[in-house]
């Protein structure tokens, strides 16, 4: 009896280790066909990353190549718009080269061609303090200076409000530095006050505002900007010295 059950004990055991043995065989089994299959999946993986680092490189080449013709062609629009400038400024270099022989007969010291100035250059008492180059020019001068001016109302432009005009008079205009642009039209000295600036001024006349008032003031901050097309002359208002 005790022969019978100690067989029947060894059976029990080795089909319970077969079955086990089969179970982790299985499971080995199926988690080498998992791992088969991540590799495979890794291996495309790397595949198109190799693709689009290929991509991307050839995308920042093309960008390079672009970004020079953008360059070049910003230098070329650059060059050509300078062309335009200068070929201006030799017109204009022309028309004082026409009135210079009238400027020294007049002994006009205050007559100035702006495209001729360099930095510390001086105009009737006021110095080239600097120059910006672009698609024009702009040269501003630093120092004080005493004008009279006629204020009108300026009727050129529609404004929303009343806005002025600001005229040097004959008496002083070879006192005050003078353009050449102005000179060639035969104009008066006109400058353009910022409208604060002008608020300034005009508040301090007061009651005495007309059309065509006279008033002799100090001005500081000269400058004049042109380009292909136009030109403005700025200063600023510093104070009132008399209403004439």
């Amino acid at each position: 009896m005790k022969k019978s059950i100690f067989i029947a004990l060894i059976i029990i055991v080795q089909f319970s280790l077969y079955g086990c043995g089969t179970r982790t065989t299985t499971e080995d089994a199926a988690l080498t066909q998992q791992m088969s299959l991540l590799n495979e999946r890794n291996k495309q993986l790397e595949e198109k990353m190799s693709l689009l680092n290929e991509k991307n490189k050839q995308l920042e080449e093309k960008i390079t190549v672009l970004e020079a013709e953008n360059k070049s062609l910003n230098e070329s629009i650059t060059e050509n718009v300078n062309s335009i400038r200068d070929f201006r400024f030799l017109e204009i270099e022309h028309d004082y080269c026409y009135y210079l022989p009238e400027i020294i007969e007049k002994n006009s010291k205050n007559v100035f061609h702006p495209g001729l100035l360099k930095e510390g250059d001086q105009v009737v008492g006021l110095i080239v303090d600097e120059i910006q180059e672009g698609k024009g020019r702009k040269v501003s001068f630093k120092g004080q200076f005493k004008s009279k001016l006629k204020i009108t109302e300026d009727k050129d432009y529609k404004y929303e409000k009343t806005t002025y005009k600001f005229e040097v008079v004959d008496s002083f205009d070879d006192k005050v530095p003078k353009d050449i642009f102005t000179y060639s039209k035969n104009n008066h000295m006109v400058y353009r006050l910022e409208d604060e600036n002008a608020n300034d001024l005009i508040n301090e006349i007061g009651t005495s505002l007309r059309e065509g008032v006279e008033v002799t003031v100090v001005l500081d901050n000269y400058s004049i900007s042109y380009d292909l097309s136009d030109f403005v002359n700025r200063a600023h208002f510093v104070k009132l010295l008399s209403i004439d």
